[in-house]
């Protein structure tokens, strides 16, 4: 194998990785799993219960190895590169509502309560090492590199957040309406005494086109 085709001078030859199965090897390993999944149902009239639940799962692991004649390697560094680098994410999405609403004659009254949670983690983890002993062992022996060139590292990073709300509805004939309702946010990646928020609400309505004062007003008029 020719590695410089123009000379030192020119570029190296692309074909040098080629030259045996032990020049250069990479190898990526991938995989995601996501799952969902809700229970809902009706133990009384009027009442409804639902939970969520939902959760994504992925693996990433890369694996290389550049021999001191690959491309990566010749004419700059004089020995072998071995490195392997893995993570895994991981992500949990858990809702509930329950909500319940009854008419009484003219009277329509809701009512609403909800949580919502969730989870998120990232691990990782990487090594590499110069100078593989024996070219053969790729990745799989990164001890069997030039001690004083190792390189390891990890990471870990995880939050959650948690949610919860509270709905009141009052109807009168559908022509009063009223809405009530408080929603409270926490995000642990929040500082000290910042994690939690309220949004508090209220709404009001009136269906002015059923007052019976508006009965004969033509631009209402269907």
């Amino acid at each position: 194998m020719v590695e410089y085709p123009l000379g030192k001078n020119g570029q190296v030859s692309p074909l040098v990785d080629e030259a045996s199965e032990i020049v250069a090897r990479h190898h990526v390993l991938k995989t995601n799993l996501i799952a969902n999944g809700y229970l809902d149902f009706t133990p009384i009239e009027g009442l409804t219960l639902r939970s969520n639940l939902g959760t994504n799962y992925a693996f990433y692991r890369k694996q290389d190895f550049e021999g001191a004649s690959s491309i990566d390697r010749l004419g700059q560094n004089s020995s072998s590169q071995s490195r392997i680098k893995s993570s895994e994410k991981s992500f949990v999405n858990w809702d509930n509502i329950i909500s319940y609403n009854k008419t009484i004659k003219d009277h329509t009254l809701g009512a609403t309560a909800l949580t919502s949670w969730t989870q998120s983690k990232y691990t990782s983890v990487n090594a590499q090492g110069e100078g593989q002993l024996v070219d053969s062992y790729l990745w799989h022996n990164l001890g069997a590199n030039d001690k004083s060139s190792y390189v390891i590292g990890s990471d870990y990073i995880q939050h959650q957040t948690f949610s919860y709300a509270l709905r009141f509805n009052y109807s009168y004939k559908g022509r009063y309406m009223l809405t009530v309702s408080n929603r409270w946010d926490g995000d642990s990646r929040l500082s000290k005494g910042n994690k939690w928020a309220s949004f508090p609400s209220v709404a009001a309505a009136w269906r002015i086109s059923d007052e019976a004062f508006m009965k004969n007003v033509e631009a209402l008029a269907t």
